[in-house]
C-alpha cells in the first residue's frame, strides 16, 4: 500500500480502505490525473461480471470530456472494449455517468483480467499525459 496514495484518497473523500484493491490505480488515474471524480467501483467478483466505475454527479458537467474519451476508446475498441453510459433513476431524477469494461472472464482472478485492466489504465494514462 502506498501511504501517500491512501492519504490522498481519504483527503478527497474516497474510501481507500473500502475499494476493491484491484481498482485503486484506475481510480487514482480517473480522479487525480483526469479529474473525473468517481463514486463507486467494482472489479467483479463473480464469473463473467464486468469491471465498473460510476462517477459522481459533478462529472455530468464534464460530458464533453466523457464523449471525447468514448470516441478515443472506440478507436481502440478491439483491445479496450470499454464503454460509457449515462444512468438515469429515481424521482427526482438523478444522473450518473458510468464506465464499463466489457471483457468478461469466467474466473474473477484470471491473470488475463488483470492484464486487461492494466491496458485500460494505460489508455487513460496516455489520455491524461496529453491534457
Amino acid at each position: 500500500m502506498k501511504t501517500n496514495q491512501r492519504e490522498k484518497f481519504i483527503q478527497n473523500g474516497i474510501p481507500y480502505d473500502g475499494l476493491d484493491t484491484q481498482m485503486i490505480n484506475l481510480i487514482d488515474i480517473l480522479n487525480f490525473k483526469i479529474g473525473l471524480k468517481t463514486r463507486h467501483c467494482c472489479f467483479g467478483h463473480k464469473p463473467y461480471e464486468e469491471i465498473q466505475v460510476m462517477f459522481e454527479e459533478e462529472v455530468n458537467l464534464k460530458e464533453d470530456q466523457i464523449l471525447e474519451l468514448a470516441e478515443l476508446a472506440g478507436r481502440e475498441w478491439k483491445g479496450l472494449q470499454l464503454s460509457f453510459s449515462k444512468w438515469a433513476r429515481f424521482s427526482p431524477l438523478m444522473f450518473n455517468w458510468s464506465l464499463v469494461l466489457s471483457k468478461r472472464f469466467r474466473y474473477p482472478e484470471d491473470t488475463n483480467k488483470y492484464r486487461y485492466l492494466r491496458s485500460v489504465e494505460e489508455f487513460f494514462e496516455r489520455y491524461a499525459a496529453k491534457k
